[in-house]
């Protein structure tokens, strides 16, 4: 009886691990903001980051200025994302920006246009 308990009690282990390392985790959540035109976006750089100072020109729940949504372009992602928001200016183009869930301040975490 002990062995089959044993195997059990380590199907449950295992299973219930499978489950936490699936589910979606609240830090991935996020809202999307449409830039229809990049080049309206003000933004301002201070050490490694970008901030963005008008995404609620663009989507009325965006928290408004100055200092509610950066780019944290002291890591790799930070700057590919700051590199495609200047080619999103540079040709007037539309962007989508993940900010962080229900719209709070924080760091952009997401950029494309999809």
């Amino acid at each position: 009886m002990k062995p089959m308990r044993t195997r059990l009690l380590s199907a449950a282990v295992v299973v219930t691990f499978a489950l936490a390392c699936a589910a979606p985790r609240a830090a991935d959540a996020a809202a999307f903001v449409r830039i229809t035109d990049a080049s309206v976006l003000a933004y301002q750089t201070e050490g490694s980051a970008v901030y963005l100072r008008n995404l609620n020109q663009f989507d009325s729940n965006a928290l408004g200025c100055c200092y509610n949504y950066y780019i944290d372009t002291s890591s790799q992602e930070g700057k590919n994302l700051f590199a495609l928001l200047l080619m999103a200016i540079a040709t007037h183009g539309a962007l989508w920006l993940g900010v962080p869930d229900g719209y709070a301040a924080g760091v952009v975490g997401f950029a494309g246009n999809w």
